[in-house]
């Protein structure tokens, strides 16, 4: 995980969570900071494979059982953690997934507008 947070207590007690928060973190370092930060011989290909990674790795999580769904939760909220630094939104993103873990909000069934034209676009291109 980052140098100066910590792994939060669940982590600390399930070594495979300890595992997987670093090679996360790596996948970060390595793939997807450069890409983000606009570096010299980052590419969008490497960037695209490493995400397409950890979506995968939670997926599996998330339908290996209960016991392996809080890694996961936790997994998803480094994700958006690490990917809010590259937004505007910096503090929106994550507390409203913090608050929808916390039971606090329910998911919104309607899309926003960006997710609309996204998912239209494609229904069309089919």
């Amino acid at each position: 995980m980052e140098r100066d947070a910590p792994l939060d207590m669940h982590a600390h007690v399930c070594p495979h969570c300890r595992h997987l928060y670093k090679l996360f973190a790596d996948v970060w370092r390595v793939l997807l900071d450069p890409f983000l930060s606009g570096a010299q011989g980052a590419t969008a290909s490497d960037a695209a494979e490493g995400f397409a990674y950890l979506m995968h790795r939670t997926k599996e999580l998330l339908e290996s059982g209960p016991q392996d769904t809080a890694c996961a939760m936790r997994l998803m909220w480094y994700n958006i953690k690490q990917t809010k630094k590259y937004t505007r939104y910096k503090h929106s993103t994550l507390k409203i997934f913090e608050r929808h873990l916390a039971g606090e909000l329910e998911a919104s069934r309607q899309r926003s507008v960006a997710v609309a034209s996204v998912a239209d676009r494609k229904i069309r291109r089919r």
